[in-house]
């Protein structure tokens, strides 16, 4: 049995397919990665004192004879400030013999790295999944075999034809050649007017020219692809290094071809013809204009790039989650026999 521990709640309009709820995903996909009975769902009452939530998982975990836990562990569950996590991982060792998994999706920020070693020395039968970063980055500051990555968060199978059901007909309606769908921290606005002033079609966050609206994931991904192309700047939000970004596979998953200001992350996952790389302004319009001129080749690259999405949606999380079990000598979840197979 495979656990799963949301970081919040779940019960706003979000937990379903397609939703865009990442912990929905995280449990959908694990369904069906080994089966709807071979994984269940633990929600922290977020009103809990640390004590009570802590030790309510740490049973749950035996009463259910659970064999893995997988988790998100930055911070407390529904407390973003807080962690005691470390506190949790002394108490199940003392009653829990199955394997943790923590998922990092901040990890190139060294505060979850310290914190992610000091839950392994606590419970040694655990690993930590990085979202966003290369661990060999980081191989001379943590003990071997702590943090695995970088992956995406899984998008579930339920979710991918959920959303690509309702984006039918995105080929329609591309009327940008380039666009940015993300937040516009301060080291990314220079870059994106220097975009506006390029003589392309443009859009930035098309799917909220009203700022009092807050679209939901359906219209973020519809926004993706009325572009030709998507822009992806990998820089973290106030750390100078890059990040793997969610939209590296949600563009060409949905239909639009990414091109992306850092490679050796990308590259990790589709081919150097999959997406463009750039490094300046100038250098994606001499990059792109051909590709806009050329319908037939366009074509031929955004399909080649779809398919690859399609295979890693959630198979390149639960694959890295695989990896770090393997390595550390802890056993991989069981499959029921009527989940589908892996990628």
């Amino acid at each position: 049995m495979v656990i799963v521990v949301p970081a919040s709640q779940h019960s706003d309009e979000s937990w379903k397919s397609g939703g865009g709820n990442y912990f929905f995903e995280l449990l959908q996909s694990a369904k069906e990665r080994y089966g709807e009975h071979a994984v269940d769902i633990f929600i922290v009452d977020e009103n809990s004192p640390n004590s009570v939530w802590q030790a309510s998982l740490a049973q749950f975990l035996v009463s259910t004879a659970a064999t893995h836990c997988v988790a998100f562990v930055e911070s407390d569950p529904g407390h973003s400030g807080r962690w005691n996590w470390g506190n949790f991982a002394a108490l199940a060792r003392r009653s829990w013999d199955g394997a943790f998994v923590g998922i990092l999706t901040d990890g190139l920020y060294l505060l979850h790295q310290a914190r992610a070693t000091r839950f392994r020395h606590a419970f040694p039968r655990s690993s930590f999944v990085a979202i966003d970063i290369d661990q060999s980055r980081y191989a001379g500051f943590l003990p071997d075999r702590t943090i695995f990555g970088p992956c995406f968060l899984p998008i579930s199978d339920s979710s991918v034809t959920a959303l690509s059901r309702a984006n039918s007909d995105v080929g329609n309606q591309r009327e940008f050649d380039i666009v940015f769908v993300g937040k516009v921290y301060p080291n990314r606005e220079g870059f994106l007017d220097e975009l506006k002033s390029s003589g392309l079609r443009i859009g930035v966050n098309p799917h909220r020219q009203d700022p009092a609206t807050r679209p939901g994931y359906p219209e973020y991904i519809t926004a993706l692809g009325r572009g030709h192309f998507t822009v992806n700047l990998s820089e973290a939000g106030g750390f100078p290094a890059p990040q793997l970004k969610s939209r590296v596979l949600e563009g060409p998953l949905f239909g639009t071809i990414i091109c992306s200001d850092e490679s050796a992350l990308a590259q990790r996952f589709f081919g150097a013809g999959d997406f463009v790389y750039f490094d300046s302004v100038e250098g994606l319009k001499a990059a792109v204009i051909p590709l806009l001129k050329d319908a037939s080749r366009l074509e031929t690259m955004r399909a080649t790039a779809k398919v690859r999405a399609r295979a890693i949606a959630s198979d390149a999380f639960w694959s890295t989650v695989e990896r770090g079990l393997l390595e550390n000598g802890l056993t991989l979840p069981m499959r029921d026999s009527a989940a589908r197979p892996s990628a």
